[in-house]
C-alpha cells in the first residue's frame, strides 16, 4: 500500500508516472511481435515503398498508388526504417511518439479541468482502453490519427476557456497543428472528434462571440502551408486528379454515404445498425465499469449546474456526435471509433477527482468490478498462454514454460493485491497495482502467447517458397486482396502484375 507521501508524489509527478506506467505496455505490443494481418503487412509494405519510391506525395502498394489515406503515416514509418532497418519493431516506432502526444495531451486537458490526479488518471484510461491500446501499438494510420485528435482536443478547450488573446492565440495554433496531423494521417475524419467538440461546446455554451475572435482562424495559416503543398504535389502527379478525387471523394464520403466510389472500400467493412454501442463495453475494457459511475456522475452535473458543468459539456460534445456519426455511416470497424475514447476518459477523470475519495454504493460495486476485471486478466494470462501453446503443434521450450508459469503467478499475486488494496479502499494503490498487473499480464503474453501468434501470422516461408518457384520473372495474380500484394512484394520484393477483371485473366491465360 503506497503512504500518502508516496501517493502524493506520484500525483504530482503524473507526467513521469503515465511514462513509467506505460511504457512497458507499449513496447511489448510495439516491439516484441512480428506483422499482424489483416492492416500490419499493408501498412509495412507502403511505408518501405516510400522510402524507395522517388516521389513522396502518394503512397504506393506493390507498384501501384495507395489513395486510401494520406501519407503521414508512411513518411514516419519509412523514416524509421530508412534509420533502424526493416523490421517491424523500426515501423512501429513512429507510434510510440503518437501514444505520447495523445495520452500527454488528454492528461493535460484533465489537468486543466480538475487537477493532477484527473491528469493522471485521464492518461492511464487513455493508454490502456482495450481499443486505445490496440490503436497504439497498431501500425495503421489510427495511431497519428487519434494523436492529432487529443492535440486539438486539448488545444481547443484551452482556447475557448483562454482569459486573455495571447493565450488564446497560442491554444488555437496548437488546436490547427494538431487538425493538420489529423488530416495528414486520415483526411478529414481527423477533423470530426475535436471540431465537433468545439462547435457543440459553444452552441451549447451560447459563446457565439468566440467565433468571431480572430485568433480562433490565424492557426489555419499552418493548415495552408503544411496541407497546401502536399496537394499541389499530389495534383502535379500523372493521375493527380484522379487521386485527389480518391483521397477527398472515394475514401471520404465513401465512407459516410452510400455513393459510387472507385475501389468500393465500403463493401469490405459494412455498417450496422447499433454496431459501435454493441462493441463499445469491449472497446472500454478494463474501464469499463468506472466508465459506467463516471457517466452517471456526468449525468447527474449536467441536470444540476454546477462548477464543472463546462468540463462535462465538452466531454459530451467530444464523445456523442462523433459515436453517433459513425454509428450512421457506411463503413463500421472497431478503430474507427478510436479518437472517441479520451472522451471517455475524460469522464472518469472528472468522476475520479470529484468522488473518488467518498464514493456511494453503487460507485463502490464499480470499483470492485473493475478490480475483478483487471484480478481476472491476471489470474488467466498464464493458464491462456499455456493453452493457447498446447492447441498448436510447436510446442514452447521448457525455459518458455518455466518463464510464463513464474510470470503468471506474479501477475496472480499483483492480481490478488489489486482486490485486497480495493477492500482497504486504498484506491489510488489499487489503481498503481492494477497497472502493474497489466505489464506484468502482457509480459507474459509476450513471452507465452506472441511467439504462437507470430506463427500463425508470419507468411515469410510461404512467400520464399513462390519466391524460389518463379525467381525473377513476372508474377501475374489475378484479383489479389491488399495482404497478399504487400507480403509478396515486401517479403521477397516479386514484380507483380495485377488482373482484376476475368476476361483480362482469360486473354493473358491465351
Amino acid at each position: 500500500m503506497l503512504s500518502d507521501h508516496a501517493a502524493s508524489r506520484v500525483v504530482r509527478w503524473w507526467p513521469l508516472t503515465l511514462i513509467l506506467m506505460l511504457l512497458p505496455l507499449w513496447s511489448v505490443g510495439l516491439f516484441g511481435r512480428w506483422y499482424w494481418t489483416p492492416d500490419e503487412p499493408r501498412e509495412a509494405e507502403i511505408a518501405w515503398n516510400m522510402v524507395n519510391q522517388t516521389q513522396k506525395s502518394v503512397p504506393e502498394l506493390a507498384g501501384m498508388a495507395f489513395c486510401e489515406k494520406p501519407p503521414l503515416t508512411y513518411w514516419a514509418s519509412g523514416a524509421a526504417m530508412a534509420g533502424f532497418g526493416k523490421t517491424p519493431a523500426a515501423a512501429r516506432l513512429p507510434n510510440l511518439l503518437w501514444a505520447l502526444i495523445a495520452v500527454l495531451s488528454i492528461a493535460w486537458l484533465a489537468h486543466t479541468m480538475a487537477g493532477a490526479g484527473a491528469a493522471l488518471v485521464a492518461g492511464l484510461a487513455t493508454g490502456t482502453f482495450s481499443l486505445s491500446y490496440q490503436v497504439a501499438i497498431w501500425l495503421a494510420s489510427d495511431a497519428p490519427l487519434v494523436a492529432g485528435s487529443c492535440l486539438a482536443l486539448v488545444g481547443a478547450f484551452r482556447g475557448v476557456t483562454a482569459l486573455t488573446s495571447r493565450d488564446k492565440l497560442t491554444w488555437y495554433t496548437v488546436m490547427h497543428v494538431g487538425l493538420v496531423l489529423g488530416f495528414l494521417a486520415k483526411n478529414i475524419v481527423g477533423w470530426i472528434v475535436p471540431l465537433a467538440a468545439l462547435g457543440g461546446f459553444l452552441l451549447w455554451e451560447r459563446r457565439w462571440r468566440e467565433l468571431l475572435r480572430w485568433e480562433l482562424y490565424v492557426g489555419l495559416l499552418v493548415q495552408v502551408a503544411v496541407l497546401g503543398p502536399w496537394i499541389a504535389a499530389v495534383m502535379e502527379q500523372a493521375d493527380g486528379r484522379r487521386y485527389v478525387r480518391i483521397f477527398f471523394y472515394d475514401n471520404l464520403i465513401g465512407r459516410f454515404l452510400p455513393v459510387a466510389s472507385e475501389g468500393g472500400y465500403r463493401d469490405g467493412h459494412r455498417n450496422l445498425p447499433g454496431k459501435y454501442l454493441l462493441e463499445l463495453p469491449l472497446y472500454l475494457l478494463p474501464w469499463l465499469f468506472l466508465t459506467g459511475a463516471a457517466v452517471r456522475r456526468g449525468w447527474s452535473a449536467l441536470r444540476t449546474p454546477s462548477g464543472d458543468l463546462a468540463a462535462w459539456r465538452w466531454i459530451v460534445c467530444a464523445t456523442l456526435p462523433a459515436l453517433l456519426l459513425l454509428s450512421a455511416s457506411t463503413t463500421a470497424r472497431g478503430i474507427y471509433l478510436a479518437p472517441v475514447m479520451p472522451g471517455f476518459a475524460l469522464a472518469i477523470a472528472l468522476w475520479a477527482a470529484r468522488h473518488l475519495s467518498a464514493p456511494d454504493a453503487f460507485e463502490r460495486a464499480c470499483l470492485w468490478l473493475t478490480a475483478g476485471t483487471v484480478a481476472l486478466a491476471a489470474f488467466a494470462v498464464g493458464p491462456g498462454c499455456l493453452l493457447l501453446a498446447g492447441l498448436t503443434s510447436h510446442p514452447l521450450e521448457p525455459t518458455i514454460i518455466a518463464a510464463v508459469i513464474g510470470g503468471g503467478l506474479a501477475a496472480g499475486i499483483l492480481g490478488y493485491k489489486v482486490l485486497a488494496q480495493q477492500h482497504r479502499m486504498a484506491w489510488i494503490g489499487s489503481l498503481a497495482s492494477s497497472m502493474l498487473a497489466l505489464n506484468v499480464a502482457l509480459l507474459v503474453a509476450w513471452i507465452g502467447a506472441f511467439p504462437v501468434i507470430d506463427r500463425w501470422q508470419d507468411l515469410t516461408p510461404t512467400i520464399r517458397q513462390v519466391s524460389q518457384i518463379v525467381q525473377s520473372r513476372p508474377m501475374v495474380i489475378y484479383q489479389p486482396d491488399e495482404t497478399i500484394l504487400a507480403n509478396l512484394s515486401y517479403l521477397a520484393d516479386l514484380r507483380l502484375t495485377r488482373i482484376d477483371q476475368a476476361d483480362d485473366a482469360r486473354a493473358w491465360l491465351l
